[in-house]
């Protein structure tokens, strides 16, 4: 594989990045701009090596005394001590970073006092060959030049054997010959080093979006989301597209929030993996994800993401509850929003090679969008499933309704026909008059039937029908109050969200139904209290006390409510002080039995009490109605 094995797929060597031979022609080019030997060194990170790539030509543009120094028939270990030099400079250059400028030649004298140019290739500001060139000496240089012959035909450097005693005389002549650097090479060469980089960068982006398309693909292929029944079985299979990235990136950890309902915005965490909270033997829970702390945008129609970069304040405010400071290490966070108003964050952990997590977002954000679209079709469709279900049973119980109201009817009107046939008696058509109002009081019946089997069809409240999870109670109440928030607004009431929410632990529940009566009991708050108060919400943890339940408080000020009326405003259909509210607020007197029916099937229950404050205000004294909601952490029925 030409590139680094695991994303973001750094460049290696640039024989790596431009073939060989392409390289040979490129580098064969140079060498006739220049006029001079232009020698390409690739260099491999990940190893550490140094190797040499010629040119077309052999030997193209050498200097006389270079090609003879470098013959092995005259000269023995003249090349290798060359090779060694070139070795030596690039490794300095690419390695130790010594004059490693991407954008600027630099000079140095080689090992037989010659002047040489040399200039690292950089690709996504990584070395991957070393250019050297020139072959130059000054005027003033040459008697250090013939020194170093000298001592050399003497036998001062053992590794350098002169096999003939003319090879001395030729190379002091050829030292004569030598040209002096030009005052323009070092731009010259430095021009064809950006040539050479440029294509190389070329080489390397194309190369790159190949391969990250390619696992893209992969990942979208990967995507086994069929058939589920339940949201554990979308977290799993999420869990499992987020191992292939966190491998095919090299990452420690990813966490990945999603809203639950539309427009939520708390986010729960849906799937993870490689992230362990742990505090000695007990395992602790994920915090959840604020979008609206972290001061996101709102959902408008279109697709968009925001890179949240882990230093930024968004980060803190985003990441709510306890042990956040277990996700200081992340990189940072990819905020997505899916469809029609779909909130979704990613949340990435350290990556091992990764240095610049903003400048790769495109690529984290296009799987991150892969599986968030995944994830949003399936809840999408476990949600319509739920749906036809509920109505097929509520059909199927009209059905039979109907069915059965029906045939009285039609009996009725059977024998009402029959006398309507026999009208020459006067007694027939009382008769037939009484026949028709018994069908109209059961078509009445029949209407009024039909309604509440509407109704009760689709809130289900029976225990065996709820879909139990593990969920943060936290962000089910956050969710459901941030929900109210405006209605209360629109209403001159104000809602709190108290502090203590963010206190609640997970708990086995069921999500849709038991935010059904939550919203039902913020509801009623906002009908019911006086306009300018505050409707508050706030939670009391498990303690000491309890451990294994967790009480949610919804408290408004308002009208008192008669103790002889606590127990009615509980049943189906009856509203409490009626004869007060009825004619000025909406209703249909089944929010709060709904409320208390979820409740009663989590094992929980719902008190309500009601104290005299000091407030008096426009509408007379202010009362405080407290709504406490007791739930159980675990059902005893499931499994710990």
């Amino acid at each position: 594989m030409p590139l680094s094995t695991r994303w973001p797929h750094h460049p290696t060597r640039i024989s790596d990045l431009i073939d060989p031979e392409t390289l040979a022609v490129l580098i064969s080019g140079s060498c006739a701009r220049l006029g001079r030997a232009l020698t390409v060194l690739d260099y491999d990170k990940g190893a550490e090596t140094i190797a040499r790539i010629d040119p077309l030509l052999p030997w193209q543009n050498f200097t006389s005394f270079c090609q003879l120094l470098r013959n092995e028939t005259r000269v023995r270990g003249g090349n290798a001590a060359c090779e060694a030099c070139d070795q030596e400079r690039a490794r300095g250059v690419a390695i130790n970073g010594d004059d490693r400028a991407c954008d600027a030649a630099a000079g140095y004298r080689c090992h037989m006092g010659l002047t040489d140019f040399s200039q690292a290739i950089c690709v996504d500001e990584l070395p991957v060959a070393v250019l050297l060139a020139g072959q130059f000496v000054a005027p003033q240089k040459k008697d250090e030049v013939r020194h170093l012959v000298q001592r050399i035909a003497k036998g001062a450097r053992s590794e350098i054997q002169l096999l003939d005693e003319a090879v001395k005389g030729e190379l002091l002549r050829q030292v004569d010959q030598i040209d002096p650097p030009s005052p323009n090479f070092a731009a010259r060469f430095s021009r064809e080093a950006e040539r050479l980089q440029t294509m190389a960068a070329a080489h390397y982006h194309r190369q790159k979006v190949e391969y990250e398309n390619e696992f893209l693909d992969k990942l979208r292929k990967a995507r086994r989301f069929t058939d589920v029944t339940n949201l554990q079985e979308i977290s799993s299979e999420a869990e499992r597209l987020l191992r292939m990235v966190q491998q095919h990136c090299n990452i420690r950890y990813i966490v990945l929030f999603c809203s639950v309902g539309e427009r939520d915005t708390v986010l729960t965490p849906l799937a993870q993996v490689g992230f362990q909270i742990e505090t000695g033997a007990e395992a602790l829970e994920l915090p959840h994800f604020n979008w609206t702390k972290s001061g996101l945008s709102k959902i408008d129609d279109g697709e968009g993401y925001w890179y949240i970069d882990r230093k930024e304040p968004a980060f803190a405010r985003g990441v709510r509850g306890d042990h956040t400071i277990s996700l200081n290490s992340a990189a940072c966070a990819l905020a997505l929003m899916l469809g029609n108003g779909h909130r979704m964050v990613v949340l990435f952990g350290p990556f091992a090679e990764l240095k610049d997590p903003r400048k790769e977002s495109e690529f984290l954000f296009n799987l991150s969008r892969i599986i968030g679209w995944g994830v949003y079709a399936q809840v999408q469709a476990l949600r319509l499933r739920e749906e036809r279900e509920r109505l097929q049973a509520t059909t199927m119980l009209l059905q039979h309704r109907l069915k059965t109201a029906l045939t009285p009817i039609a009996t009725h009107i059977g024998r009402a026909k029959l006398q309507l046939e026999k009208r020459h008696y006067d007694t027939s058509l009382r008769t037939v008059g009484e026949q028709i109002k018994a069908a109209h009081d059961l078509s009445l019946q029949l209407g009024r039937s039909a309604r509440e089997t509407a109704r009760s069809a689709v809130v289900m409240v029976e225990r065996d029908d709820l879909k139990f999870a593990m969920y943060p109670l936290s962000v089910l109440v956050a969710n459901c109050a941030e929900g109210f928030v405006r209605q209360a607004e629109a209403r001159a009431r104000e809602l709190s969200i108290e502090a203590t929410i963010e206190q609640l632990p997970y708990a086995e529940v069921d999500i849709a139904r038991l935010t059904i009566a939550i919203s039902n009991l913020l509801d009623n708050a906002v009908k019911y209290s006086f306009p300018t108060t505050r409707i508050q919400v706030l939670a009391v943890p498990p303690n000491a006390t309890d451990r294994h339940h967790a009480t949610i408080l919804v408290q408004d000020m308002g009208d008192p409510i008669p103790p002889d009326k606590m127990a009615l405003i509980f049943e189906r259909g009856k509203r409490g002080l009626a004869e007060v509210k009825m004619g000025r607020i909406p209703g249909t007197g089944y929010g709060l039995w709904e409320a208390r029916a979820i409740v009663e099937a989590h094992g929980g229950s719902i008190e309500v009490k009601c104290t005299e404050t000091n407030f008096h205000l426009r509408q007379g004294r202010a009362y405080r109605v407290n709504f406490a909601v007791r739930i159980p952490l675990r059902q005893k029925n499931l499994a710990t």
